[in-house]
């Protein structure tokens, strides 16, 4: 049987972390302990993509392999194997339990590595809700963390305007703030210039 491996995070940050090591050894312990082949003719990774909105289902890796799925790429009854829903997905429970359902429904295995729980086509009921409810969880993480960054984006805007200050000092390499405003480095500008007049 063979299992393939779903790896996901959502900052370009996490990339220069432990997150790719960790998810890839534990779907690799899964399949040694299971006797299944893991398959790596193909990765299906979405690094640094966000799950927030169901992106990475609509545009991404994830969405890559349910069409292969459909054209018969991908074995029936094949394994797929992520860390714990949330890589799936991270949207609102009805967009979830969707995504979700799309796996099952296309007669593949899902299994969360983290708790080593497996849902598949014949799932009962009491699986199907207990998944919702992680899925659910996982979304109102998201929607914290949306609210708490765009509640702090607006304060620095709002001190920004007060102050007649900018909400930051990182800017292009070419300007720099000096003396209350932005102000070209005359040397980086004209490089600039150049390199869009050599392209014209």
């Amino acid at each position: 049987m063979k299992a393939f491996s779903y790896i996901r995070f959502s900052s370009d940050k996490q990339a220069y972390g432990d997150s790719t090591r960790r998810q890839s050894e534990l779907a690799q312990k899964y399949c040694q302990q299971n006797g299944l082949i893991l398959d790596t003719s193909v990765t299906w990774h979405d690094l640094g993509v966000s799950a927030f909105k169901g992106g990475n289902a609509e545009f991404g890796a994830l969405a890559a392999f349910l069409k292969a799925c459909d054209a018969g790429l991908i074995p029936s009854k094949s394994y797929l194997l992520v860390e714990s829903l949330d890589r799936i997905t991270r949207a609102r429970w009805q967009k979830a339990l969707s995504i979700f359902m799309d796996i099952l429904s296309r007669n593949i295995t899902l299994v969360t590595l983290h708790d080593n729980r497996k849902y598949d086509s014949n799932s009962d009921y009491m699986d199907i809700v207990y998944a919702l409810i992680v899925l659910q969880r996982s979304w109102e993480e998201s929607e914290t963390k949306s609210r708490r960054s765009n509640a702090a984006h607006a304060q620095k805007r709002k001190m920004a305007v007060e102050n007649k200050t900018p909400m930051t000092l990182v800017c292009p390499a070419w300007l720099e703030y000096k003396e209350g405003k932005y102000q070209l480095k005359i040397d980086d500008a004209e490089t600039v210039k150049l390199i869009y007049e050599l392209y014209a």
